[in-house]
């Protein structure tokens, strides 16, 4: 088992657990491509109904596929992440949130990555993580040999670069910023395939994760894709456009993966998610949408093709199955040794043949960030609506009244499956070898919700909160305090000019006052057992504490005071050890 990750044992008593082999291999062990959209719905393929959207590419892929059309994921972004990198509940990882420390799996876990490393596998991944972005929480310290992502949960954030814009864009690379020329979702494939074609040459099994930030929004794309759409009088034009230009990279894939003669050994799979936001996508008139519990919320598409192992030929399975599957699935279909690590999921390969697997018969399916339990009749809502998906797909009517006993039942579940939640604090690791240099914002903050929006920073609002650490080596450390990014080296009580270029995804709404100066006259630095103030002139930029730390685990806290006595955090704290 990997060293980096030691797993509890869980053996779900809802779910069961068998790693079964039931393909048989051809000569070599396959390669894996994991696809995975942001917040795209299961209407917004044009195979699925859409009216106007085209995907001909994706459509080309589900013909060829075998369609998994009653799969489950959560409702937002980190939560389904979670469960897919680690084959567990997102809450029994210890991701309960999409943001603020509460999207980090706990350093216990093994992921996908530690596992396909472990058997020979080189690893990949190009895109959004969004599961930690410092040490030891980067997908660089969970598996992935290589590693081209931004940061946060979407592009242009405060966890993020502050001046990208989906184009051009400064992403991180293996550990170091690096400028990437061109569009987004173009980069993240040209870097995928370019990186498969490298781990080709060397005759090495691949295992590539590619989750997009398309659709999530800011919705940019370049104009030739929503062009279409805005002449027809859509609202949404930029929306359907950025999974036009998807749709388009997945036709480069194909064509690379035929080209280079790894289409029949690999297994290609595509799925999204969560569903789309109500107000602006399409859940093919299912109730709900991203962040509810209703199914428009986490029911999605899911993709697989392996020529070489007969999973091919546009059938459909309708199983119930979910996200905390796909691992023991691929585990089973790639012949992989799992080490110790358990899963709360049940391998669905032999599904995929059409083959029973009596461990599906009542499965009862809890997903575990929105508190949802799931059978292939009935859905329990909330903790309290009941709904028969078979008899009312648009979950319209509540019967909670006419069958208490399945209430019962089905919250008594869910009450054992959140008896296993991970509840433990993540600490970043300061000063480390693998990161001895370090960038926070407000968005590290810990479960403080929703400091994603740079709007908190540009207008000055008086905010603050805590960052847990653990220094494991004592050592000198230097904490450098700033209210703007550092590359603008703008002094803290000062403003930027408002036609600057940077913070304009989020801010488009407060186009007039973007912009805030705060007359802030001292800096405080709170870490362990130090706890100083220092005084703020007129003209620096920056407030920098040189200090010792001792190995041990605590907790960072920033405060800036104005002329008036408020207080607020600093928004921007870089960390370095410096001996």
């Amino acid at each position: 088992m990997n060293s980096r990750a030691k797993t509890v044992a869980y053996i779900s008593l809802l779910t069961g657990l068998t790693l079964v082999s039931t393909i048989s291999h051809a000569a070599g062990s396959p390669n894996v491509i994991l696809i995975m959209t942001d917040d795209q719905g299961y209407g917004e393929l044009s195979s699925h109904g859409h009216a106007i959207l085209k995907t001909p590419n994706l459509d080309r892929l589900r013909d060829e596929s075998v369609r998994l059309t009653d799969f489950h994921v959560s409702s937002k972004c980190s939560p389904t992440r979670g469960a897919l990198m680690t084959g567990r509940h997102c809450r029994h990882v210890g991701v309960r949130e999409a943001d603020n420390g509460r999207n980090i799996i706990g350093r216990e876990f093994s992921t996908v990555a530690d596992i396909f490393s472990d058997n020979g596998y080189k690893t990949g991944i190009f895109g959004k993580w969004h599961l930690g972005g410092h040490y030891p929480f980067r997908p660089q310290d969970r598996g992935f040999d290589e590693v081209v992502i931004h940061t946060n949960g979407a592009i242009g954030t405060t966890g993020d670069r502050w001046d990208n814009d989906y184009y051009d864009d400064l992403f991180w690379h293996n550990g170091r910023l690096q400028r990437y020329a061109g569009y987004c979702t173009d980069i993240w494939f040209e870097e995928a395939m370019a990186w498969m074609k490298q781990s080709t040459d060397k005759e090495q099994p691949f295992f590539c994760y590619l989750p997009t930030n398309a659709p999530h929004g800011p919705h940019i794309v370049p104009d030739k894709y929503a062009e279409p759409y805005r002449k027809a009088g859509r609202t949404d034009a930029d929306r359907l456009g950025m999974i036009s230009n998807f749709d388009e990279n997945m036709g480069r894939l194909m064509s690379f993966l035929k080209s280079s003669g790894l289409q029949q050994n690999t297994i290609l799979i595509f799925l999204t998610d969560n569903g789309a936001p109500q107000r602006t996508g399409d859940n093919a008139g299912m109730r709900g949408g991203k962040g509810n519990g209703y199914d428009g919320g986490h029911r999605v598409p899911f993709l697989i093709r392996w020529p070489d192992g007969s999973i091919t030929g546009g059938k459909d399975v309708d199983t119930l199955t979910a996200h905390i599957d796909v691992l023991p699935s691929l585990i089973d279909l790639c012949g992989l040794s799992p080490g110790d690590t358990r899963f709360d999921g049940i391998s669905f390969a032999s599904l995929l043949q059409g083959k029973r697997n009596s461990q599906f018969d009542n499965r009862v399916l809890i997903e575990s960030y929105s508190g949802v339990v799931l059978t292939e009749e009935w859905r329990l809502v909330n903790n309290e609506e009941l709904h028969n998906i078979q008899n009312d797909p648009a979950q319209e009517k509540d019967l909670a009244d006419e069958f208490p006993e399945l209430v019962s039942k089905f919250r008594k579940a869910l009450d054992k499956n959140r008896a296993d939640d991970f509840s433990v604090t993540p600490r970043i690791i300061i000063g480390s070898e693998f990161q001895p240099e370090q960038a926070f914002t407000i968005y590290h903050w810990y479960d403080h919700h929703g400091y994603y929006n740079n709007l908190k920073v540009t207008q000055g609002q008086l905010i603050n909160g805590v960052i847990p650490i653990e220094v494991t080596k004592s050592g000198k450390f230097e904490f450098t305090l700033r209210r703007w990014p550092s590359d603008l080296d703008i002094p803290i009580s000062s403003k930027p000019d408002n036609d600057l270029d940077g913070f304009k995804l989020f801010n488009a709404s407060d186009p007039d006052h973007r912009f805030k100066a705060i007359d802030i006259r001292y800096a405080r630095l709170r870490v362990g057992l130090f706890d100083k103030s220092s005084p703020v002139s007129k003209t620096i930029s920056s407030v920098v504490f040189s200090l010792h730390l001792e190995a041990g685990e605590t907790e960072i806290e920033t405060w800036f005071t104005t002329a008036d006595g408020k207080t607020l955090g600093a928004y921007y704290l870089d960390v370095r050890r410096i001996n």
